[in-house]
């Protein structure tokens, strides 16, 4: 019981970092600078015939509102923000080939530059990118995470997407954390994004409702941080991105023990098996190459009874 109360306010303290924050500095930018303008106009001049108490609980509950909705529209947020649903098809595109050619000048940079401390500060940001360039997407954002999703499939087969739940089951608390921790911290960010991008519109809405387009001025701070917050994002889905490096480099061993495995002696075998194991809990049974998977798998069980140092 202790440890679910534990995990209950943990999962509360990221929620108030993550999105109620967020959510309650929009709301309060919306109040103090934007609803003057219109408090002569309806509906918003109702607000101000409130008494203060039920204009400060108005006020609460639609930053609370909020955070609701960015919580529960994230994931396609993020998958925006990354370039998966981008459009059109055709912009889509031209930003893949443009950051697929900044992948292969940072190889041929690292290649090139004589100074070891220069190979180092490109390397660093190529790390930033999937290690294939036919997984490169149309964003820094979407390229640094998949960096860290494509990860365990290219260097063990394992991967990391379909087998996340059990990676994380098995993983020492340190791991654990660090992913926790990074997530938060850009989940805030692309929260920040996308509320400056809602306030830039509530303010040329509002600058041309109340007839006042200095009001417009708002705009110069507003898409001044969104570059700011984007960077943010970026460094903070890096630091993901290691996360879940380290979570397979760190944790495979223990997973395959727990699912009754036993590693092979090579890598390329060892791919292979956790191939097997990717594929069969992505697709189950059914599947033309299902007997190939449990074939694998097979070889690498360890009887039931058997001693662990035969694991």
């Amino acid at each position: 019981m202790k440890e679910l109360y534990s995990s209950l306010w943990d999962s509360l303290g990221k929620f108030l970092q993550t999105w109620l924050m967020p959510s309650f500095v929009a709301t309060g930018f919306f109040t103090v600078a934007l609803l003057p303008a219109v408090r002569h106009e309806l509906p918003w001049s109702r607000i101000f015939e409130m008494s203060s108490t039920s204009r400060a609980l108005l006020f609460v509950f639609s930053a609370t509102t909020l955070s609701f909705l960015l919580a529960s529209t994230a994931r396609e947020l993020t998958r925006l923000l990354e370039g998966y649903t981008l459009r059109p098809v055709s912009l889509k595109k031209r930003w893949i080939e443009k950051q697929k050619s900044k992948r292969k000048k940072l190889l041929e940079k690292i290649t090139s530059s004589p100074l070891l401390e220069e190979k180092l500060r490109h390397r660093e940001r190529l790390n930033q990118y999937p290690r294939k360039s036919d997984l490169v997407l149309p964003t820094r954002l979407g390229n640094a995470l998949r960096a860290g999703e494509s990860y365990g499939w290219i260097q063990y087969g394992l991967s990391t997407v379909d087998l996340w739940t059990r990676l994380t089951a098995v993983a020492e608390d340190k791991v654990n954390n660090q992913l926790s921790q990074s997530k938060a911290v850009l989940d805030f960010f692309i929260a920040m994004i996308w509320l400056s991008g809602a306030l830039f519109v509530a303010t040329v809405v509002v600058a041309f409702w109340a007839n006042n387009l200095l009001y417009l001025a708002w705009l110069v701070p507003l898409v001044a941080l969104i570059p700011l917050w984007y960077h943010r994002a970026v460094a903070a889905v890096s630091w993901y991105a290691q996360g879940m490096q380290a979570l397979v480099d760190l944790t495979r061993g223990r997973l395959a023990a727990d699912l009754g495995l036993r590693l092979p002696g090579s890598l390329e075998e060892e791919r292979l098996l956790w191939q097997a194991v990717s594929d069969y809990v992505a697709w189950g049974t059914g599947w033309s190459e299902t007997s190939a998977w449990v074939d694998l798998i097979d070889k690498a069980t360890v009887p039931r009874g058997a001693r662990s140092e035969d694991r």
